[in-house]
């Protein structure tokens, strides 16, 4: 019986001494991980996985994962919704934006007007060719700004029509307060090149004032892709309606109109007056205006647009 008590004692007091030296192994685990814990709080699933690992214990995630998992879930809404915020803050869905295949067809249209003096190159701006619906022997003009055409002789070109002679000596504009001027297209300076009658239909004139945060598309030969009389190099900038122009016309008279010009976050450079713009409503292209200006900022610039209804706008008197 003694013997027997002896063995039992001797084996509860091996098991107590075990469970002391457990506890104490389990407590020095703990204020580790907890150590650990403080210093770097999990920060995504994979850091609360290893720390429930570690401790057998899920880690509830900290106030700053939740409000990031929360910010996640946001963006992850707003990618659902297929809607695109532009610079300005206006919303517009995804038909509105302007794709590639639909700018397209309209770069046949844009042109390098380039003037020359003595048979050098003088300056170059860029314009439009469009149909001629006056009574002259010219099927088609290109409309431009005035202050491209600086000499008597000018041609436009581009890759998909050749080039051609303008009529500098019967060009007309209308409108003293916007930039404009049309050219007849008289005849091929280069033999055999392709017929003007590929050029597509005209995209219409967009809405008289068109919202901030629209797209805009400005096709054009600006000089950052053009150094000389021979490139040739269209640009494609987009960008969109950044802000508004509520008094375009330096006058009070009531015989011009009070439509907007626009700015825009596309990139305009000197060479790209007379382009066209383009814009998008209602699912559908439509001509903002030409590239005329370059407003200068403190620390960024802006290209102004002048709005294709103060262009073709002709004063009552």
């Amino acid at each position: 019986m003694k013997n027997w008590m002896k063995e039992n004692w001797f084996k509860m007091g091996i098991i107590l001494i075990g469970s002391v030296v457990a506890l104490s192994l389990l407590t020095i685990v703990g204020n580790n991980v907890s150590r650990q814990s403080d210093l770097s709080s999990p920060n995504s699933a994979q850091d609360i996985a290893s720390s429930t690992e570690a401790t057998g214990i899920p880690s509830a995630p900290s106030a700053e994962q939740q409000q990031i998992d929360q910010l996640k879930q946001e963006v992850a809404d707003l990618k659902q919704q297929n809607h695109v915020v532009t610079d300005s803050g206006s919303t517009n869905t995804a038909q509105d934006i302007i794709s590639q295949s639909e700018v397209e067809p309209y770069k046949k249209t844009v042109v390098k007007v380039s003037c020359f003096n003595n048979g050098a190159l003088y300056d170059w701006g860029s314009g439009t060719l469009i149909a001629n619906v006056s009574n002259t022997n010219s099927k088609w003009s290109v409309l431009t700004n005035r202050h491209v055409i600086q000499t008597d002789t000018c041609e436009a070109y581009n890759y998909y029509v050749g080039a051609w002679y303008l009529d500098t000596a019967h060009s007309s504009y209308w409108n003293n307060q916007a930039d404009e001027i049309l050219l007849n297209v008289t005849s091929a300076r280069i033999p055999n090149i392709p017929s003007l009658d590929v050029l597509p239909a005209p995209a219409p004139p967009c809405a008289k004032y068109m919202q901030t945060g629209f797209p805009v598309v400005v096709l054009g030969y600006p000089f950052f892709a053009n150094h000389n009389a021979y490139d040739f190099n269209q640009t494609l900038e987009s960008g969109t309606i950044s802000a508004t122009d509520r008094q375009p016309f330096n006058t009070s008279s009531s015989s011009y109109p009070v439509d907007v010009n626009y700015y825009t976050s596309a990139k305009v450079d000197s060479g790209n007056s007379g382009g066209m713009a383009l814009s998008k409503q209602d699912g559908r292209l439509c001509v903002l205006g030409l590239p005329t200006w370059v407003s200068l900022g403190n620390t960024t610039n802006e290209g102004v647009i002048q709005s294709m209804n103060n262009v073709t706008f002709i004063p009552h008197n």
